[in-house]
């Protein structure tokens, strides 16, 4: 890719470029795997400097120090695109699934903790910049609001942003910048709040439905479960079990028709018989393909190659 410098894969190799490309960030090896994975692609995007990192570390954690020695005129842009991570900034603990979006200061204590491998995208942003698209008083920074339009836009942006590879224009670089900073400081409105230590009062209804955005916007992460929805709910595991059993069902029956169903819309798209039956349950969030078989078969009256058989568009030869 034009612009871009590459580094990794050793863990030497990764420190050198992730404190040329974030700062002062040191990372610990997860040791439960045989192979420690650290990527790093750096440059620019749409003017702005630009990392992609991928790596499946323990820990990588940036620790406080004096202002000035911290570079405080920047704010980074996080867009996680493969699995989830934990961050905690400045007090708060924001929890990251593929396609979510957070706004960082680029002072202070950072920790990022990967739930195995993941990949993320940052950009950095000037700090001045943000401070005057933000409203006064509020933090520069918070998770981007993705059920806001401008959230929405904001990450199609970014994923266009992620694949150019030619040089702007100064007037389409000025253009991107500024469409970047104006969506940004609307969908972070409603998001950038202190955070609380009481859970949010919320009717079974509403926190069924608000369980159910969730599920579908991380139903391709094997790591979805109903400890981690009411971990990032704020809600108790009680209250959320009884939010669906309230209204017939239970969250682990939602998850797994969700699942299911995804894979069954799968199956049947024409040119699908490329794609293994195997590949399409991985996909979705299926971390074993007998139990794949024998849910989905319970849950349509097929295998799921049978299914495929009856419903694709295209003659199929098994």
């Amino acid at each position: 890719m034009a612009g871009l410098q590459e580094c990794g894969n050793s863990v030497s190799q990764w420190n050198f470029a992730v404190r040329a490309v974030c700062g002062p960030y040191e990372t610990e090896v997860n040791r439960k795997y045989a192979k420690f994975v650290g990527d790093v692609v750096s440059g620019t995007r749409g003017g702005l400097p630009f990392a992609r990192l991928r790596t499946n570390a323990a820990r990588v954690r940036r620790c406080a120090r004096g202002a000035d020695r911290d570079n405080d005129q920047r704010c980074i842009l996080l867009s996680q695109s493969i699995g989830q991570a934990r961050v905690v900034h400045d007090g708060f603990t924001y929890h990251l699934m593929p396609g979510d979006i957070v706004l960082l200061d680029s002072t202070g204590a950072c920790e990022i903790e990967p739930k195995g491998l993941i990949e993320h995208m940052a950009i950095s942003l000037p700090k001045p910049m943000v401070a005057r698209h933000i409203s006064p008083g509020r933090r520069l920074q918070g998770m981007v609001d993705l059920n806001s339009t401008s959230g929405r836009l904001l990450r199609l942006l970014l994923a266009q942003l992620s694949e150019e590879d030619h040089k702007l224009s100064e007037l389409e670089q000025h253009g991107v910048l500024s469409a970047i900073l104006c969506l940004l400081g609307s969908a972070l409105q409603k998001q950038n709040v202190q955070p609380s230590k009481k859970l949010t009062r919320r009717t079974s209804a509403e926190l069924r439905v608000e369980a159910e955005i969730f599920i579908q916007n991380s139903i391709a992460s094997p790591e979805l479960s109903p400890a981690l929805i009411a971990s990032v709910l704020n809600v108790s595991l009680r209250q959320l079990y009884r939010s669906f059993e309230e209204g017939g069902g239970s969250v682990y029956r939602y998850i797994l028709a969700s699942r299911l169903k995804h894979c069954a819309s799968e199956l049947t798209v024409a040119g699908s018989i490329r794609v293994s039956v195997t590949d399409i349950a991985y996909k979705w969030g299926f971390s074993d393909s007998a139990s794949f078989s024998r849910a989905f078969k319970r849950h349509f009256g097929l295998a799921p190659r049978e299914y495929r058989m009856v419903f694709c568009d295209q003659k199929i030869i098994i």
